[in-house]
Formats: C-alpha cells, sequence, structure tokens
C-alpha cells in the first residue's frame, strides 16, 4: 500500500500541445481506468500537466470532465528540452486516507491527501508510462510527438536519488525533426468514378488503389491514368464485374484535370488493374500504356474455409493502350492472348530498339482453372518477357529465373530493371514470404541470355517482419537518389498479417549494387521513422524519387492508400544526409482538413515544375447499411504562391462588389466598398462598407498586394452564406487587366471581387538631394499643346532658395483655374 517511484521524462523543444483529446505521460490504471494519471486536456489546459484520480461511472472509466481531482503540477512548457525527473510518493488507499506526493526535479509539486485507489477496482493496480493521446475530436489533427522515458524505479522505501547523468543537449540532438515545408491546396477536379467506370451493378462501389502519372497527350503537362475495381459491402473484390479507368488530361487555360468524352468511351474494361506503365514509342510517337491485370484480389475474404471455397482466382488479360497526340485516338496493340496473375512488371528496353519491353511477373494464384471462364484464352502462372518488334507488335519470351537454393521459384510481387556501370542488366525481384512462396526476400537477378537470369545477391527486411509473420518486399523503385550519375535500389517492405489477409507495416532501404551484389546504406533513410513496427496499412504501393521539385529538394514519396492523419507520412526529404519524414505546413484551417484525410499522392509535372496530386474520397454511397464512397476529388499539392515585390504603378481607390458564385444560383451579392492601393499594398476603406454575411470588420483581415504587372495576390476571411457557417480564410488571385480578383470559399463557390478604378494616386517621384547651385528666380510660361498650335495659360516666378523651389505670390496669372492653384506646387 505505500511505495516510492522515480523516473525520468524528456520532451524535445518542439514537442505539441494538441488542439482537442487527452495526454497522458503516464498513469497507474486498474484494467479500466486510471487510479492516478498525469495528464493535459488538449484545446483547454493550453499545456497545463495535472495529476488526477478519476471514478467508474455505470461500470466503465468516467469521461474526462468528471474527474475526482485534477490538480496542476506543471506545464509542458516547462519540460521542453530537458530531463525532468518525477519522484512520488504514494500510498494506495480507497479512502480518504490515501496520499501522493509528487517532487519534479527536487522541487515539490503535489501534496495530496484523499483517495487514490478507484472504487470497484482496488485488487488491480500497474504502472504504465509513455506517450498516449486519447478522445481526439474527429476533425482535429493529431499532432505527431516522440519523448523519452527512463525505466522506472520503485520501493518501499523512500528512494534516495542517484546521480546519473542526462545530458540535455545530448539528447536534444538525438530527435529528428521533421523538416517542415510550406505548402498549399488547390482543388483540381471532382470525378465519379462509379458513373465514369460504367459499372451498372448497384450494389458495388468503385474502388481505385493504383495510378499512373504521365504526360499522355505529349503537350508538357502530367495527366492522370485512374484505374477502377469494384468492391461490395464487405470491402471485397468482386469477380467478372469490369470497369473501365478513367483518363484525365491536364488543361492548364482552366488549370484543372479534365475528361475527354471519346477517349474515355474507347478505354477497355479491366478486373483488377494492378501495374500500370507508360511511355512513348519513338517509331509511332505515340504513348503506350500497359496495364497488368490480376483479375481478382481476395483481400478481405474469409481464408479460414480454404482457397477452394472462395471465388477462384483467374486471372485477367492484361491491354497495351496507345494514344496518339495528333489525332486523340485511343486504340490497343494486341497482346498474347493469355490470362495471367502479375504482381510484379518491369520495363526497359531489353533488346535494344529503344522501344520498351515489358517482364511480367505472375504469382501462381490460377490453382483452380477448371472454375474459370477464360472466354477462349489460355492462362499461365509462369513469368514471360514481351520483346518488342521492330515491325510491331511483341513476341512472348519465357523467362527462367535461376536461385540459389531454391527447388520452387519464390512468388514475385515487385519488379524493376537496372543497368550497372559496367552496362551488365540485372533484374530486381522483390517476394513474398509464405508456404509455397518463398522467404520474402530481394532478389538481384543477373542476365545471361535472352530468357535466363541468374540469382547473384540477395537482401532481407526487417528481423521483426519475420518474427510477426511472413515479410513481403511489395515496391522496388531505381533512381539515382544521390545524383552521383549511378543507380541506386530503393526497396520497401512490409508483413502479411495473416489474421486479417492484410499487408500492414513499412520499411524503407537504400541499395547500392557494386560487383552484383547488394550494398545497403543503412543510414542513408531515418530509421526511427521508418520502422516504427507492423502497425498500419499505410504500406508503400508506390514509390517515387524526384530529384527536383518545386521546393528546390528531392522528394522520396511512398504513396498508399492511408489518409495522412492516419500514417506515418508519405514524403521523404534529404535533411542531415538522411531521407527523413517531410511535415506539410498550411496557413489556412481547411487546407490542414483537407490535407490531414488526403492519400495516394502522385508527383506530377505541370509548368516545368514537380508538385504532388493527391485526393480525397466524396461520393458517399450506402449499400447494405454500409458507407462507400464512389468518387474522388483531386488537390495539388505545392509550395503557397509567392507574391512578386509590391508596385505602386496601380496605387490608388477601387470600388468594389463582392459576389458569390455557382452553377446552380449564379451569382448572388453579398458586399460592397472600396479597395485603396497605397506601394502596392491593398486594404479595405473604412467608409463605404456593405458585408450581408458577417460584420464588416472582416473587411480588415483583408491583405493584398500587387505587381508591376497588375498581377494580385491577397487573402480574406469572410462567409459565403448568410446566417449559416462561419468566416474562413480565403485566397484571391486575378489581374487588373480583368479589373477582378477570384478565391474559392470551400471549393463549392467562386468569390469574386469585382473592381473599377475611381482615382488614381500617382506616385511621387523620388529626386536627389536638394542643392543651391541655382538658386535664384525665373520667370516661367505655361502652355498647352492642342491641335492648333501652342497655347499659353499661365505666367508666374519661380523662387529657388537652398533648392527648394516655389512659386512667389507676385505676377502670377492663369486662364484655367484659381491662381491659388500655383500654392500647391512643391520641388527642389
Amino acid at each position: 500500500k505505500y511505495q516510492w517511484y522515480s523516473w525520468d521524462v524528456y520532451l524535445p523543444e518542439d514537442f505539441p500541445i494538441q488542439d482537442s483529446g487527452k495526454l497522458l505521460l503516464g498513469e497507474f490504471h486498474n484494467g479500466e481506468c486510471p487510479h492516478i494519471a498525469f495528464t493535459s486536456q488538449g484545446g483547454e489546459d493550453n499545456g497545463v500537466l495535472h495529476f488526477t484520480t478519476q471514478k467508474l461511472s455505470d461500470g466503465d472509466c468516467a469521461d474526462s470532465g468528471k474527474d475526482t481531482s485534477k490538480i496542476p503540477i506543471t506545464q509542458i512548457q516547462d519540460m521542453r528540452g530537458k530531463w525532468t525527473n518525477f519522484h512520488l510518493e504514494m500510498k494506495w488507499e480507497n479512502n480518504e486516507t490515501g496520499l501522493a506526493n509528487l517532487w519534479l526535479n527536487g522541487k515539490q509539486v503535489l501534496a495530496y491527501k484523499g483517495r487514490t485507489l478507484t472504487l470497484q477496482k482496488e485488487n488491480l493496480n500497474f504502472m504504465l508510462f509513455g506517450l498516449y493521446q486519447c478522445c481526439n475530436d474527429r476533425d482535429k489533427v493529431i499532432k505527431p510527438a516522440m519523448a523519452y522515458f527512463t525505466t522506472p524505479k520503485t520501493s518501499m522505501n523512500p528512494i534516495t536519488p542517484v546521480e546519473v547523468t542526462l545530458d540535455n543537449k545530448k539528447t536534444a540532438s538525438s530527435f529528428k525533426v521533421k523538416p517542415e515545408l510550406e505548402a498549399s491546396l488547390a482543388t483540381v477536379g471532382e470525378f465519379d468514378l462509379k458513373k465514369l467506370g460504367e459499372n451498372k451493378n448497384p450494389n458495388l462501389f468503385a474502388f481505385s488503389a493504383h495510378s499512373e502519372t504521365f504526360d499522355i497527350n505529349q503537350d508538357g503537362h502530367d495527366d492522370l491514368f485512374i484505374p477502377i475495381t469494384s468492391m461490395n459491402s464487405k470491402n471485397q473484390n468482386v469477380p467478372y464485374e469490369p470497369a473501365k479507368p478513367i483518363l484525365l488530361f491536364w488543361d492548364n487555360d482552366i488549370q484543372e484535370y479534365v475528361i475527354n468524352e471519346e477517349v474515355q468511351r474507347a478505354l477497355p474494361s479491366f478486373q483488377w488493374p494492378r501495374r500500370i506503365r507508360s511511355s512513348i514509342n519513338p517509331i509511332t510517337g505515340f504513348t503506350e500504356i500497359f496495364v497488368a491485370d490480376t483479375g481478382l484480389d481476395l483481400a478481405s475474404y474469409d481464408m479460414s474455409k480454404g482457397m477452394e471455397n472462395l471465388p477462384p482466382n483467374c486471372g485477367a488479360q492484361n491491354h497495351l493502350i496507345t494514344y496518339d497526340p495528333a489525332s486523340g485516338k485511343v486504340d490497343e496493340i494486341p497482346l498474347p492472348k493469355i490470362w495471367d496473375y502479375p504482381h510484379g512488371l518491369a520495363t526497359g528496353d531489353l533488346n535494344g530498339d529503344q522501344i520498351t519491353d515489358y517482364v511480367v511477373f505472375n504469382s501462381p494464384y490460377i490453382k483452380f482453372p477448371a472454375k474459370c471462364l477464360f472466354k477462349g484464352a489460355g492462362y499461365t502462372n509462369e513469368s514471360y518477357i514481351l520483346y518488342s518488334k521492330m515491325n510491331g507488335g511483341y513476341d512472348k519470351t519465357d523467362i527462367k529465373l535461376n536461385y540459389q537454393g531454391w527447388s520452387t521459384a519464390p512468388s514475385i510481387q515487385s519488379a524493376e530493371i537496372i543497368v550497372d556501370e559496367n552496362d551488365q542488366t540485372y533484374l530486381v525481384l522483390g517476394s513474398e514470404g509464405g508456404k509455397g512462396k518463398g522467404d520474402g526476400s530481394l532478389y538481384l537477378m543477373k542476365q545471361d541470355s535472352k530468357g535466363s537470369f541468374t540469382e547473384t545477391s540477395k537482401a532481407q527486411t526487417l528481423d521483426l517482419f519475420r518474427q510477426i509473420g511472413q515479410p513481403v518486399y511489395g515496391e522496388i523503385l531505381v533512381a539515382d537518389v544521390d545524383n552521383d550519375g549511378k543507380e541506386e535500389v530503393i526497396a520497401a517492405s512490409n508483413v502479411i498479417d495473416d489474421s486479417v489477409a492484410l499487408w500492414v507495416g513499412r520499411h524503407v532501404q537504400i541499395f547500392d549494387i557494386k560487383n552484383g551484389r547488394f550494398s545497403e546504406r543503412s543510414d542513408a533513410i531515418n530509421k526511427s521513422s521508418t520502422i516504427d513496427d507492423d502497425k498500419g496499412g499505410d504500406w508503400c504501393h508506390h514509390l517515387f524519387f524526384n530529384e527536383k521539385t518545386a521546393w528546390s529538394m528531392p522528394f522520396l514519396t511512398c504513396t498508399n492508400l492511408q489518409p495522412q492523419i492516419e500514417e506515418r507520412g508519405s514524403f521523404y526529404v534529404r535533411s542531415n544526409n538522411k531521407f527523413q519524414f517531410a511535415k506539410m505546413k498550411f496557413k489556412s484551417n481547411q487546407e490542414n482538413e483537407d490535407f490531414a484525410w488526403m492519400k495516394s499522392f502522385y508527383p506530377i509535372n505541370i509548368d516545368q515544375q514537380t508538385i504532388f496530386v493527391g485526393r480525397r474520397i466524396t461520393g458517399k454511397k450506402v449499400i447494405n447499411s454500409v458507407v462507400g464512397f464512389n468518387s474522388i476529388k483531386l488537390y495539388l499539392l505545392k509550395p503557397p504562391v509567392t507574391a512578386a515585390k509590391a508596385s505602386n504603378a496601380f496605387d490608388g481607390s477601387y470600388s468594389f462588389t463582392l459576389e458569390r458564385f455557382n452553377p446552380s444560383e449564379g451569382s448572388i451579392d453579398l458586399g460592397r466598398g472600396i479597395l485603396e492601393i497605397k506601394d502596392g499594398k491593398i486594404s479595405v476603406a473604412k467608409k463605404s462598407r456593405q458585408l450581408k454575411t458577417s460584420s464588416t470588420s472582416y473587411y480588415d483581415t483583408f491583405e493584398g498586394q500587387i505587381d508591376k504587372k497588375g498581377n494580385i495576390a491577397s487573402s480574406f476571411t469572410v462567409n459565403a452564406l448568410k446566417g449559416k457557417g462561419s468566416p474562413q480564410p480565403v485566397n484571391f488571385s486575378g489581374s487588373m487587366n480583368e479589373f477582378q480578383i477570384k478565391g474559392k470559399f470551400d471549393d463549392y463557390f467562386e468569390m469574386i471581387f469585382q473592381m473599377k478604378p475611381i482615382k488614381s494616386i500617382k506616385p511621387i517621384k523620388k529626386v536627389g538631394e536638394a542643392a543651391n547651385t541655382f538658386d535664384g528666380s525665373y520667370a516661367i510660361i505655361i502652355r498647352t499643346e492642342p491641335n492648333d498650335g501652342q497655347k499659353n495659360i499661365g505666367t508666374a516666378q519661380f523662387i529657388i532658395k537652398d533648392g527648394k523651389i516655389s512659386i512667389a505670390r507676385k505676377y502670377r496669372y492663369l486662364s484655367t483655374s484659381a491662381i491659388s492653384s500655383y500654392d500647391t506646387f512643391e520641388g527642389v
């Protein structure tokens, strides 16, 4: 009943204070509730850490508002950047004779007397320490946090503090702070996958897992190829329910992705398109898109009844689609009529004719061919190469893979081609673990002949993965990540959780290829960020590396299907000579909210800059009481627009009207006022303000500037709706050419400022220092130059004294206005 405890906690300098939920740094638990805890409530405690006791409510934990005791002991702000020692004296009682005394770094901060054991739960009490965050609002982003804890010491007698060196500076340097990058979001289209995919079954959802980015129409901007598959309300892929992919072209005039209806109608249908590769045929000039279709994915099916009792894996027919950028026509190059199950697809020019060849790696999943409807085609579980022919088409060549020590070939999940510095061609293959499948390794296979490859090296993933289940190398990328002129191998692995038949976890490795061997760069990527353990479905569906991006730094991207709020991060950037997770920093709450729920990021090239496109799922649909989503909304992720240098070329006053617009209701007037531009900075005048949706004081949030070309960038916190919603920041942009600036409110309304000049303020030209060299009196004549010759309109006398010029009061004449107008003259 009587116990002493001592432990230490280190919070880094950037340890966050959450906007909602409850943070616990330690607790003594009874299996249902904490007897006592050290907590801070996000959003209301402002970082204050409390000692709390809790009671039961209806046999369960009472909510955070029903703590029986809540006593402040310190602030998170005061714990940052240093070690804090917790020295706790406890007497465990379920009545008022209990006590708790706490010292932080030798200073007593708590002297509590009262109940220390939760009533009805006195028989179980165990200590938990570490970071625990719970009970957050769904619409609030949980801020990532890290901390260090020492192992607690316990004793029934007072613990004499032991001198232990805990170096704050050294500890601080061990934290790898995420590089923080400023970013912005812009919506670029919303698309109904169910409608565009043309699957007519109303009981199925439309789902898209994999995509391809490529400049398909060869206009200098990347387009999107988004395949679609059909899923039921149990999240199971359904056989023989094909759907068309959608091909989205970038329209640079409207800065959005658009559908070409003729192209869409011409596309073939697929069942489960898994691997997609694009290239340009140098002979025809056509864009070619190879789509490897596996046919059926049995994830989420109940495997306990045996494969023979499930829908049969039959594979599907692969397709090679062509697009003619000159005519805009879609066609296909015939491939061998074979149904297979391609998990891996490697591409490259293997026969030297400058046309892409395809190496198709099939998993041996077609086990019950008699149950399949091959529609006159053959089927295979074997891998093969499609070699291009100069006169068009492809020859199928069987491939022989010579593994060291394997009588049965591993099941391949991913593949790439790499050529070393000696021009030797290799295949890099990622396998899956499991009975009859292999050991989940990464293989380097040297090409011996047209169809033969021999293993020269093998690498493995985490021992942790092997302890948990069957590891798998699901994605491979070949890229020059250090810009040394030689390509490296980036491989992402995870583990198969047999209990749910799903892949989970993430581990990323980088390898050099030296003399036909893998050589891992163990310090090339921050392992403390990438290992984490087996939890989470944020494994890499795709890997991308971009040396040059709009942020002026290289990016390694792990594209996955988890929203940002539920995963470790999609982006790695090089910092401190390592790839580390990047944190995106946005200006508005709406952007933070959108980014938190975005997934499937792909690098794209728009206007010769590499940025990213990501998506949110929309189009809510309920089938069999299950909520699903049939649409996607696309966003560009890019650096925020940096306004050009402000210019006074357009200084003046401009009346404006503020409108909202959407196609269903047209334009609705929201307000009016006057914009003042001075030295290129734009604000709203205090007078003549009207605003129908909120207080006119919100005009004070308007900030903007204009450059010498008349381009305007501004922001304004505004509400588009009267009596509903609340004001939110909106970014506006436009040009003086149209006397108009526009912005988006909640992606539904377009907000428009229509401007009209009232008067311009002519900028005073800066002149040099006044000089007395020309001091004296000078007679002046003011003339106009009408079409019929010069005409005198005034005479006067200049007085120059110490370089300052004025008009003498005598000898004044002016025919066009009062002679007092001369008093406005100033000069040097």
